[in-house]
Parts: C-alpha cells; sequence; structure tokens
C-alpha cells in the first residue's frame, strides 16, 4: 500500500482516532466520565457502553490527547489518561487502582518507522502524534538512553507518512496497527513496548484511570462505585464478552480476529499492580531526569 493509499484509508476511517467530538458539558448530580475512544480500550469500554454493567455516570469518548486536555480543564470528573499526563498532575488526581493499559513486551500499537538507524536521529524531525503524551516521551527517553540522541518531534493530527523517509515516524494506537504490515516492509520499524522491557525488565504503563482529587472528597461513594465498575467491566470484557470485543474492533478497523485476539490477549495488559508501579516509577525518574516533567 502506498502512503496515498495509506493516507485515503485514514481520511475515510475517522472514527479510528479522529471522531469529531466537543467538550463534554456537566449535569447536576451525575459524574462525567471519559473514556478512550481507541480500541485499546475496548475491554474496558464496550461492556459498560453495553449496558452490562450498571454505571451511574455520564460518559463521553475521545483520544487520550483529548481526554488530557478536558481532565486538566475539569471537564471531567473521572477519566482514563495517559500516564504522562497523571505523573504531570498526580497532585490533583486520585488514581484508580488496579487498572491501566500497559504492555509486558511488544505492544504492536507504539511504533516507530525511519529509513534511517535509530542511533542516526540526532537532531532529526519526527513526526509524533499530538494523542499521546506517554509515547512521545517514551520515545525521547530510550533514545537518549541508549544512543545519546536528542529529536525534534513535531505534532501531526493526520500522519504524513513521507515523514519515516525525512526522519522518523511514530504511530500510535489504531493507526500503529493499520499501518504496520505496509511500512514494516519498508522501513526500519521499532517497537517501544519491546524496546522498554529489554531494556529496563519492567512493563510500560501508557495510560492509567483516575478521578479529581477534589471529586473524591466530596463524592467518595460515587467515585468507589465507578472505579469498581470499571475494572468489572475490564474483567468483563476479556472473558465473557471478549467475542463481542473482537467483533466490534474488527467493524472498526477490518484487521482480523487472530492479530486482535493476540493485540488484547499477549500485547496488552490491562492490570496496575506491583512491577507497573515500578516501570511507571521508572518512567517517571527518566522524564525528571531530562527534564520532560518538571522537577
Amino acid at each position: 500500500m502506498s502512503d496515498r493509499d495509506l493516507s485515503t484509508h485514514f481520511a475515510y476511517n475517522a472514527s479510528v482516532e479522529v471522531p469529531s467530538i466537543n467538550p463534554p458539558e456537566s449535569l447536576p448530580g451525575l459524574p462525567m466520565l471519559g473514556q478512550i475512544s481507541f480500541i485499546n480500550a475496548l475491554p474496558v469500554v464496550l461492556p459498560l457502553e453495553r449496558g452490562a454493567i450498571p454505571l451511574a455516570a455520564r460518559t463521553v469518548a475521545a483520544p487520550p490527547g483529548t481526554l488530557n486536555v478536558w481532565m486538566r480543564e475539569k471537564r471531567l470528573d473521572v477519566g482514563a489518561m495517559s500516564s504522562f499526563f497523571y505523573l504531570e498532575n498526580f497532585r490533583e488526581l486520585q488514581l484508580i487502582e488496579g487498572l491501566a493499559i500497559s504492555s509486558r513486551g511488544p505492544v504492536g500499537s507504539v511504533l516507530l518507522f525511519s529509513a534511517r538507524e535509530a542511533s542516526e536521529l540526532d537532531g532529526a524531525e519526527v513526526a509524533v502524534p499530538d494523542s499521546s503524551a506517554s509515547s512521545i516521551n517514551l520515545l525521547r527517553i530510550l533514545l537518549k538512553l541508549c544512543h545519546g540522541v536528542e529529536i525534534n518531534p513535531v505534532p501531526y493530527g493526520e500522519p504524513d507518512f513521507g515523514a519515516a523517509d525525512r526522519g522518523g515516524l511514530l504511530l500510535f494506537g489504531d493507526r500503529a496497527l493499520l499501518a504496520d504490515a505496509d511500512l514494516s516492509t519498508r522501513y526500519n520499524r521499532i517497537d517501544l513496548g519491546q524496546w522498554w522491557q529489554r531494556l529496563t525488565g519492567l512493563p510500560m504503563v501508557y495510560g492509567v484511570w483516575g478521578a479529581q482529587k477534589d471529586f473524591v472528597k466530596d463524592n467518595s461513594r460515587a467515585f468507589e462505585e465507578i472505579a469498581a465498575a470499571l475494572v468489572e467491566a475490564r474483567d468483563l470484557g476479556l472473558t465473557t464478552m471478549f467475542p463481542e470485543v473482537l467483533a466490534e474492533a474488527a467493524r472498526r478497523t477490518n484487521l482480523s480476529a487472530a492479530r486482535l485476539e493476540q493485540y488484547y490477549r499477549r500485547d496488552l495488559d490491562f492490570s496496575f499492580r506491583g512491577e507497573h508501579r515500578e516501570g511507571l516509577k521508572l518512567y517517571e525518574a527518566m522524564c525528571r531526569k531530562y527534564g520532560y516533567i518538571g522537577r
């Protein structure tokens, strides 16, 4: 598939990562919950969308970057967010325990493509998604640690596939999954989840769920109920409702059932335990060391 074909594919599949969304408007007495619109969160999102688990909240779905903005603006009471955003704002946020989007090795949906070797990217412009602060800074950390390289990240809304020839192209989420088979035949391909795990021996945590601390203080029971519903949805989405998750992911992406099953069963990890905390703590330490998060 040519770069033009890929661009056309994404233009006609706007629901992949660029849905038409408006900022949520709060309703009195009803918490606002933000959920990720990418397929990586479907095991958590779908059971709630289809009413399999009661949820006393109004829900809005958007890409992670948009959810980060809405959390910062306090338009959301509870929501998914990038781990980088959480680390930047942890003093104002209450983490939901036991739930995250992470990987213990290859993740398949956080991919760097480049005609150059990673060690040759110093000063290069690398096109990066404006929807994933965690992945962008993970790339910067890995290049710094392993090669002493500092790139010039250039955010995009729609990917410019020619960027892989000029410097590099970082793809995240559904776009990475869809473009992988074609781009990996033409460029050097680096799976950032695999690189992180090989370097550190720890999971990489890309996204978490949390709430405004002010909301938790005033609505502790509602927070506990929403947190429990999210964890229960994850468990249901990976078991009883897993066939529905696969079917919906296939409908959105046209990826094969086999590829999607591997993505959910082996590539992604939706838990958050001790080793995930260690991985997140190390990621934070590296972000602070290199000045990506204020000291």
